[in-house]
């Protein structure tokens, strides 16, 4: 779902496996009116669907956020997401798969998207439409900032300190790669790499 507090007039924008579970329960908990918008809006839409879909006094007034990760790491964070959830569409060819063979399947079928693609106006222009992009790498610190200078609020005495709907395996992506899977995401991600200027 979107999450739109009145209270401190921001717009969470949900993307993939870069905490946003935890972000949603955060927020209801901040502002227990906050609005859940759930009509004809996918829990992940891109920014520029949810542009023509919501006030726009709202869209033009409110600050804008979402958090985006290191593309290698949001990739082996997806691979163990889908093995671990069997409601998962992708679960029943993604199980059998090794990392290696994840990868080039995706790569192959185009079953991936840019996380720049949900924040600008198209893919041709470029146009970012999320006023605050903050990096997973660095979550709780950044939120705090966010909150603070944006919202003018110290969430820190409401930080969970545990993590939620987390991928279990090692936190250091960098072990699951050979060269060529390296290479993968490097192509797959190419404009999220240049644009968030993340490195391997």
């Amino acid at each position: 779902m979107l999450i739109i507090s009145h209270k401190y007039k921001i717009i969470f924008f949900h993307n993939f496996k870069t905490g946003g579970t935890y972000i949603t329960r955060l927020l209801k908990k901040l502002d227990p009116n906050v609005d859940t918008v759930s009509n004809g809006i996918n829990p992940h839409s891109k920014a520029i669907d949810v542009k023509f879909k919501i006030p726009l006094d709202i869209w033009d007034n409110y600050a804008k956020f979402c958090f985006v990760r290191n593309s290698w790491d949001w990739q082996i964070s997806f691979y163990f997401y889908i093995r671990s959830h069997p409601s998962n569409p992708q679960y029943n060819m993604v199980i059998t798969k090794n990392f290696s063979e994840y990868l080039t399947w995706i790569k192959e079928t185009g079953q991936y998207e840019t996380q720049l693609s949900f924040i600008v106006d198209n893919n041709r222009d470029m146009n970012c439409l999320v006023d605050n992009i903050l990096k997973f790498e660095n979550f709780r610190d950044e939120l705090i900032w966010f909150f603070k200078n944006k919202c003018n609020t110290d969430i820190s005495p409401f930080l969970i300190k545990r993590k939620i709907n987390a991928s279990v395996r090692d936190s250091n992506y960098r072990i699951y790669y050979n060269e060529d899977d390296q290479n993968k995401i490097a192509e797959m991600h190419k404009s999220d790499i240049e644009y968030f200027k993340f490195q391997f």
